[in-house]
């Protein structure tokens, strides 16, 4: 049965009387502060005649300890556990801890370890788990699985893992358990002794791998288990998280009750719990870290218990970390409505605090007052209204009175801030939002390192962080393309980071949620987004027909939140076989409405993505949270394409051209029939002299179609020009000119032609003539395209250095040709310094060809 309260007291923990402490004032004075002040409730009382201020300014007048020693020394050579104790306040998605815990880890690293609490299997502490009930105890998250003769086998999955660690109990009437790792027996686990907890079963892996563990009911007796580790073992932060709403530190010595379908936990015996978890020397488990902010919670339980439970209980912590060498972190939450002197918690809010403030005088503990930063350390009413507005969901907020409406126990965003500061000030870390995190990518460690394993698979580790790096690769449509690296992306069942890889020949396919993204009128400083909420869509597989030996990827930009995407078949009666780097359909365990979830914990969109079997023509996707990007790729690896299936170009049979492309428009090898004439594209520019567009260049499938205008006098050949790719000419005329050698009549007028040009970077005049040497007579071209019987220029200001084509229509004008038809094209350069080539290229048709 549960403990009373207010009897079965624990003895008090007295502090030695009559000390003091030596402090610098904020006039820069040495004073001294009495020990025997330190637990006084009321804070504006003067410690001491000698001290001249109180409490809480000379507590704040030490120098904070800064934790990041630890970090910067430690984390870049091995795993650090952070063990994360608290309420509600700090489990929280907006807890401040949180989003410290993140930039943590993209400043120092993170291992990649997970601690998985077994009692919220089914997503529930209350709920019965395939016979399995949850059980208050006084350990980690201080609930545990119990498991009994009438039990079932239950297989358990987190993703890849090097190792993984299982916890358990012992008590009197304990059985044991037959622990399957990878559905083959492993070991056997002895429930059964005297009362102890966080006992270890650890198991190695020789490699990296997706890994399955099964435990088997008892026969007799019970089965306690308590949590899981699933562990990379990187360098970097693990975060065992033993957070839970309405917890106090009492919980730890004293029985919780039962809620819901839970049984009644076995009477923790003295600090058997308190001790295995906060006192724990395994080499799995002992932390670096521990974070201790229980206040709120133990204030509501009044002063008797903050006296003889609370306080104590901290008190043991603090002594366990000094002796085990673990740093500490004491914090004294927001009082919330504890703050309103006409609170029924408010003297036993400011005891436990006062506790709390004196665990800063401990070499090894760093203390943070978040209620003082915070400005909720005052008697002013006015200003406690105001603030409370700002940190709480609250309202109508009577300070006088007590009163209030809504949530003034649980900070909000803003709140929540104020911590966040000082965790990252006390660490020196960098807030993750100041860093390029969207893509999970860091461009400062770019490597193009000739160690990068380029036969690896593309969704290999050791390509991660690699940016820059590209390669090319065969997708699962059998074309080969350039892909590369750009940041990383997570999987959510593996829960390791892959190489993200971006390809601008590289397929989307069509999805309504990529054309809602598109579509969006709702946007941020990250793009436009959408949120969903069961929002289903079906999509034809990038086969489009069943084909279980090919694979599609689906990436996705996830925004701050929980995602969750269900990813079934057709008549969504099974989930999509997925495969995890190489591995085809691991059993992943779960049912069909459970989906994936993808957790980003960022206040920037993070990647995620995923890699199934194609075995049905269709899919099926459901999702619910917000989305700012989502591609599929016909690939095995996360990749942001450059196009669509919709708009992709294609070969084709020979397409008609009645009038120029623009460049955009134009697929490279496509044939094209101009005025009967069949061109190839290169799909290399050049600049419209007439127009100034930028349009494609064209080759002749038969080059008989097209004739040289040459370069007239007498030629010398010079030296390489590297734009030409070839020599450049001088000569020896006047007047630079090209002319051509074919004859041109009446009977030619309205056929359309065109003439290439060398690139130029400067204004330059340009004069297209047709010169009849029987009678002298010479027809002009302006820049518009008209023909004259009196002198014109075609004026080109380019500067971009590209080929230029200069179309025409020969001129339908019978009066224009005076009878004649021995006329010959002739250009010439009047300024401008384009590179001189002896041959230009004369082609019937609208298109530019070379």
């Amino acid at each position: 049965m549960a403990k009373d309260l207010n009897t079965d007291q624990v003895p008090v923990v007295e502090h030695e009387s009559g000390g003091h402490v030596p402090f610098i004032s904020p006039t820069g004075e040495l004073k001294k502060i009495s020990l025997d002040k330190l637990y006084e409730t009321n804070l504006s009382e003067n410690v001491s005649d000698e001290a001249g201020t109180n409490v809480q300014d000379a507590l704040y007048t030490v120098n904070q300890r800064s934790i990041a020693p630890l970090l910067t020394q430690q984390c870049l050579s091995r795993v650090v556990r952070i063990l994360f104790t608290g309420t509600s306040i700090e489990a929280s998605s907006a807890s401040g801890y949180r989003m410290w815990f993140e930039s943590l880890k993209a400043a120092y690293g993170d291992s990649g370890n997970l601690t998985e609490i077994l009692a919220a299997l089914g997503g529930s502490y209350e709920d019965i788990y395939d016979g399995w009930y949850k059980q208050p105890f006084s350990g980690l998250r201080l609930h545990r699985l119990r498991g009994d003769s009438d039990s079932d086998s239950i297989t358990l999955r987190r993703g890849f893992s090097r190792r993984i660690l299982i916890r358990y109990s012992t008590e009197t009437d304990g059985g044991s358990c037959d622990v399957d790792v990878n559905g083959v027996y492993y070991a056997t686990i002895d429930c059964s002794g005297a009362q102890s907890m966080a006992n270890e079963l650890n198991i190695d892996f020789d490699d990296i791998g997706y890994h399955t563990i099964t435990f088997h009911p008892p026969t007799t007796g019970y089965v306690y288990l308590e949590s899981i580790d699933w562990c990379l073992d990187n360098p970097g932060i693990h975060v065992m998280d033993g957070t839970y709403g309405g917890s106090t530190i009492q919980n730890y010595i004293i029985d919780r009750p039962t809620v819901g379908t839970q049984v009644d936990p076995v009477p923790v015996v003295g600090d058997t719990g308190l001790e295995a978890l906060f006192n724990n020397q395994s080499e799995y488990s002992k932390p670096d870290l521990v974070i201790l902010p229980y206040t709120v919670n133990d204030a509501g339980t009044g002063v008797s218990n903050v006296e003889n439970y609370a306080i104590p209980t901290m008190n043991k912590v603090i002594e366990y970390t000094r002796e085990s060498g673990a740093h500490c972190i004491t914090m004294c939450e927001m009082g919330g409505h504890y703050s309103m002197p006409a609170s029924s918690r408010h003297t036993s809010f400011k005891l436990m605090r006062n506790a709390i403030l004196s665990t800063k005088l401990e070499p090894h503990v760093t203390m943070i007052d978040w209620h003082w930063l915070s400005g909720l350390d005052t008697d002013d009413e006015e200003q406690l209204a105001v603030l409370a507005a700002r940190y709480y969901n609250a309202t109508n907020v009577d300070i006088s009175a007590g009163t209030f409406d809504g949530d003034f126990i649980h900070p909000n965003y803003v709140g929540q801030s104020v911590i966040s500061d000082a965790l990252h000030a006390l660490s020196g870390t960098p807030h993750i939002v100041d860093t390029n995190t969207a893509l999970g990518a860091d461009p400062q460690i770019f490597s193009t390192s000739s160690t990068i394993p380029r036969d690896a698979p593309m969704y290999s580790d050791e390509l991660v962080n690699n940016f820059g790096f590209s390669k090319e690769a065969l997708n699962q449509l059998g074309t080969i393309n350039r892909y590369t690296i750009i940041g990383n992306a997570i999987n959510p069942v593996s829960h390791m980071q892959e190489p993200l890889w971006a390809c601008p020949e590289e397929l989307g396919f069509t999805a309504q949620y990529a054309t809602d993204i598109e579509e969006s009128t709702t946007e941020d400083q990250y793009g436009k987004y959408v949120d969903y909420s069961s929002e289903s869509m079906y999509m034809k597989n990038p086969l489009g027909f069943a084909d279980s030996s090919k694979k599609m990827t689906v990436t996705m930009l996830v925004g701050e939140g929980d995602v969750n995407m269900r990813v079934n078949n057709y008549s969504n009666t099974e989930r999509l076989p997925m495969s995890l780097r190489g591995i085809d359909n691991p059993d992943i365990g779960g049912s069909i409405t459970a989906g994936y979830v993808f957790k980003n914990r960022e206040k920037k969109p993070k990647i995620f993505s995923m890699t199934f079997l194609i075995d049905d023509s269709t899919t099926y996707f459901v999702t619910t949270g917000r989305l700012y990007g989502f591609w599929i790729t016909a690939t095995d690896f996360a990749c942001i394409p450059g196009t669509t299936s919709t708009n992709a170009h294609y070969l084709s049979s020979p397409q008609t051209a009645t009038a120029e492309l623009a460049l955009s428009n134009v697929i490279e090898g496509q044939e094209y029939i101009d005025n009967g004439i069949s061109k190839i594209a290169l799909r290399r520019p050049c600049v419209n002299a007439i127009t100034g567009g930028t349009e494609s260049l064209y080759r002749c499938a038969d080059i008989s179609d097209r004739e040289f205008m040459t370069l007239e006098g007498t030629l010398t050949e010079g030296e390489y020009n590297d734009r030409l790719g070839g020599p450049e000419y001088s000569t020896s005329s006047g007047t630079v000119y090209w002319s051509g050698a074919s004859t041109f009549g009446e009977s030619d007028g309205g056929t359309d032609m065109g003439i290439v040009l060398p690139g130029m970077y400067d204004y330059g005049p340009w004069k297209l003539t047709l010169y009849s040497s029987s009678s002298g007579r010479t027809l002009y071209m302006d820049d518009t395209g008209v023909w004259h019987d009196s002198n014109q220029a075609i004026y080109v200001d380019c500067y971009r250095g590209m080929p230029m084509f200069i179309p025409f229509t020969l001129p339908t004008d019978t009066a224009l040709w005076d009878g004649y038809s021995n006329y010959k094209l002739r250009v010439q350069q009047l300024g401008g310094t384009p590179p001189k080539t002896k041959y230009l290229s004369l082609c019937p048709g609208v298109l530019a060809t070379v």
